[in-house]
Formats: structure tokens, sequence, C-alpha cells
């Protein structure tokens, strides 16, 4: 047998995180309208789901948008038919605080407009488990739990 060779990349993938909501109108307030990512795809009833993909960029400017967060919600969900011994937000909730979406922006100033805007549509900075990211940055948490890092450092690699 011949040893198999990995694949080259032609490109660099993609990225995309998927993960449902007890509430579209919830998140879409939370990373849409305070954190200004930008709507570029959605879609209503499609086998039972609803919907949104939000990107940092339009995904128009210069090609696709570099990385992608999906937010699905199910509406089996509305009828409350959940699994044996789970409620809705236990179906969507963080599974704990250190569950983090880090957004490095390299630019101080760029972070505290950021956290202003947050602020400004009622989202204040919680403290990190892991007090890194305190030191470098600020912390806000969805109506889920989950929880995003508005970070100043510059990332190299």
């Amino acid at each position: 047998m011949s040893a198999s060779v990995a694949p080259t990349p032609s490109a660099v993938p993609i990225l995309r995180f998927a993960r449902p909501t007890a509430s579209l109108s919830n998140v879409l307030h939370f990373y849409q309208t305070a954190l200004g990512l930008h709507l570029i795809a959605s879609f209503d009833n499609h086998r039972g789901f609803d919907g949104r993909i939000l990107s940092p960029t339009s995904g128009t400017d210069s090609g696709a948008a570099p990385w992608h967060l999906e937010f699905t919600y199910q509406h089996h969900h509305a009828s409350g038919e959940f699994p044996v011994g789970l409620a809705e937000a236990e179906l969507c909730h963080a599974p704990t605080q250190d569950n983090l979406l880090v957004l490095y922006l390299e630019d101080r100033a760029e972070v505290e407009a950021r956290k202003a805007r947050m602020e400004e549509h009622g989202y204040h900075a919680v403290k990190a488990i892991n007090p890194y990211w305190d030191d470098h940055g600020f912390t806000f948490e969805d109506s889920e739990g989950w929880r995003v890092v508005l970070c100043w450092l510059e990332w190299t690699k």
C-alpha cells in the first residue's frame, strides 16, 4: 500500500460557526445591531429552520467574507417540543463562560469604539473567566450566555 498524501489546499477555507438560538431577534440585536456584524444571508422555514448568517464584512467588497456566524431557530422550539429533560434555554445556552469568540481588532481605539457601541445598545462588559482577556480587551455576553471578546492585540500567526 502506498502512503496517502494530504491534499494541498488551493485556498484558505472560509470558516462558519453555526449554533442554534431560542431567539433570532435577541442574537441579531447583539451581533448585528450592537457588535456591528453584517447580515450576508438569511433563510426562513427551510425544512423547519429559520437562519441568519452574519460576517465582519458584507462579502461583496473584496470577495467572500472570511468567516461567518450562523444562527438558526428550529420551529419545534415554538411548540415546546424538546428532547426529554431539556428546556429550550438549555439547548441554546453556552456550555461554559469560557466559550469565547475572540475578535482581534489590533487597535485599542477601535476596541473602545465598539465597546461604546455595545454599551449604547444596553450591553456591558463582563469579567472574563481567564484574566488574560480582561488585560487585553473587553468581554460581552449575549442573551444565551455566549461570549465575545473585543481584543486590541495584533494576532500575527
